[in-house]
């Protein structure tokens, strides 16, 4: 069964990773760039492969060059030709040393071989360039979807001058291990994974909780589940290591992959100790466009703290609309607010800087405010929808608890809205994954009663209705 990370619930808050969507680009441009080229240069080697094996088989005797054993190892048993009674012909030995030159010089034209990495060959070049270099589609696609998964959060908390560097460092590290410890064999390194290992472990430092969604296939059909970094990222490195010491044997540099991740993990956690990673973080609200002061927030901000907060008050009114709005212009009109003793105005904009956090995908902080609002006993201003919203945050976080009571109070308000029977729904499906069947059937029970005149949500129903009655009689009435 195959997994693959479709997505997780960080979002870059600051500004767009240009520095992993640059490293991203050249991988995708330099595949095409040699995919003709290569194409040909496979073509010609297959052929002179060939013509050098066919002329090997059929003159027995022949001093089998320790060249070609090296280039097809698959075949290593086809080459095992009986010597014959008499001493091989010298100019037939001399054609085949030929063939089997032409063979290595067909070879040396694949760009595996040009900018690959090879623990034998000593080519240091090779430690960066083999990075960028892929053997197939699928290859550089999943190397760079994991990238861009990892990649854009570790740039975002290091920075552009930092991430780049440790990215290469860590392609370069990999392919290091590789050499040191892979099985011996001829063929080149290549490949983004060793540095891609190393940006996940860096990941896992920093993002430690985030929740990571999968997807699988079970009999055919798609499934999806959420688990936390701290649980995969580990796991796929054990299994790893586990592929690394068992031999390999697949084609893929397993080592690469646990030397990477073990640098990354390393790097991170020494960045996170020295204290640098705090300092490239308040570089870098200093320098996004949503951290820095207006010079108008910048006098407002000062008209507060002289006892002038109802100057203040329409500036901050005014740089908390629109496109431009930032959190610190939210946070000083709630200031200003709540000098001016207008309670009742604090709170609407602590909602707007909710649904602002929450259209941002800042998730942290969007339920940092709705604890702080209950907290402050004014949770039920928050509207249905967003709260809905916010139940399932707290659900793919696995705060179940919180989850149940904002599911609760979007289906118990006294006024039902458009948003009770999904809630409903929702709260039935985290109780069955809990095991919970019997309060899970009284949720559904409760759905049923709703006319949602949606085939699809009363085939849900039924089907929660029908796992929650498992081992006791169903009265589940029959699809219509």
């Amino acid at each position: 069964m195959i997994i693959v990370p479709l997505g997780h619930e960080r979002s870059i808050a600051r500004r767009w990773p240009w520095v992993t969507t640059v490293i991203v680009l050249s991988n995708v441009v330099i595949f095409f760039a040699l995919l003709g080229p290569d194409r040909r240069a496979e073509s010609e080697l297959r052929a002179r492969l060939i013509q050098t094996l066919e002329y090997y088989s059929s003159h027995p005797g022949l001093e089998s060059p320790p060249a070609l054993l090296e280039l097809v190892p698959e075949v290593k048993s086809l080459l095992q030709v009986e010597p014959a009674a008499e001493p091989a012909d010298e100019e037939a030995q001399a054609e085949l040393d030929a063939l089997v030159q032409q063979v290595e010089q067909a070879r040396a034209r694949l760009s595996a071989s040009r900018y690959g990495y090879h623990q034998g060959h000593g080519a240091w070049p090779g430690l960066l360039t083999h990075q960028f270099l892929h053997a197939g589609v699928l290859h550089l696609l999943f190397n760079m979807w994991f990238l861009w998964l990892v990649g854009c959060n570790v740039e975002d908390a290091w920075g552009r001058a930092l991430f780049p560097l440790f990215y290469l460092s860590g392609g370069a590290v990999a392919g290091l291990g590789h050499a040191a410890l892979a099985e011996p064999s001829s063929r080149m390194l290549i490949g983004a994974s060793g540095a891609v290992a190393a940006a996940m472990g860096a990941f896992l430092v920093g993002y430690a909780t985030t929740k990571i969604r999968f997807l699988y296939f079970l009999f055919i059909r798609p499934r999806t589940f959420w688990a936390p970094a701290y649980v995969m990222l580990p796991l796929w490195a054990g299994l790893e290591l586990l592929w690394g010491l068992a031999g390999g044997g697949s084609g893929v540099a397993h080592w690469a992959h646990v030397t990477g991740f073990g640098f990354g993990f390393a790097v991170a956690l020494a960045v996170r100790l020295s204290g640098l990673e705090k300092r490239i973080d308040q570089g870098i609200e200093q320098e996004s466009e949503l951290y820095v002061a207006d010079p108008e927030l910048t006098r407002a901000s000062a008209a507060i703290d002289a006892g002038n907060a109802a100057t203040a008050l329409p500036v901050l009114e005014a740089l908390s609309q629109g496109r431009e709005a930032t959190p610190l212009a939210f946070t000083e009109l709630i200031r200003a607010q709540q000098a001016l003793g207008d309670v009742s105005a604090a709170h609407q904009t602590k909602l707007r800087l909710l649904a602002f956090f929450l259209q941002k995908h800042w998730v942290d902080e969007a339920l940092a405010v709705f604890e702080e609002l209950r907290a402050e006993q004014t949770s039920e201003l928050v509207p249905a929808s967003l709260r809905l919203r916010l139940a399932r945050q707290y659900k793919n976080r696995g705060d179940t608890a919180r989850a149940g009571q904002a599911f609760e109070e979007v289906y118990d308000a006294l006024e039902r809205t458009e948003h009770s029977l999904p809630a409903l729904l929702a709260h039935g499906e985290m109780l069955l994954e809990q095991g919970q069947r019997a309060a899970a059937r009284a949720l559904y029970e409760r759905a049923r009663s709703f006319v949602s005149g949606d085939v699809q949500v009363d085939a849900a129903i039924r089907q929660g209705l029908a796992r929650s009655s498992q081992g006791r009689p169903s009265t589940v009435p029959p699809p219509a």
